[in-house]
């Protein structure tokens, strides 16, 4: 969600308007019900963000990453080597 906050506003999507961002989830119990959770986050929080957004590009850049095997991704390009290292743990 910060990464969408730090677009919205790079991109001055609203437009000068007050920034507002929140979840809409869909509680599945017996009685499912739609709960809203805001999210406040300041400058503090942007500069966070992309601090971690550079060290993750710094990785990629040197070739590290940090291998998460799924079935989700099919398409992705790392699937063979993120499957290799998922099947060598706990050998």
């Amino acid at each position: 969600m910060m990464v969408y906050a730090a677009a919205v506003e790079q991109l001055d999507l609203v437009q000068g308007r007050e920034k507002r961002y929140r979840f809409n989830v869909l509680v599945k119990t017996k009685q499912p019900k739609f709960v809203q959770y805001r999210m406040y986050k300041d400058d503090k929080d942007r500069r966070k963000l992309y601090q971690i957004v550079e060290e993750m590009y710094k990785a990629m850049e040197a070739g590290a990453f940090y291998p998460r095997y799924s079935t989700h991704y099919p398409g992705c390009a790392w699937k063979d080597e993120c499957r290799e290292w998922s099947n060598n743990l706990c050998r």
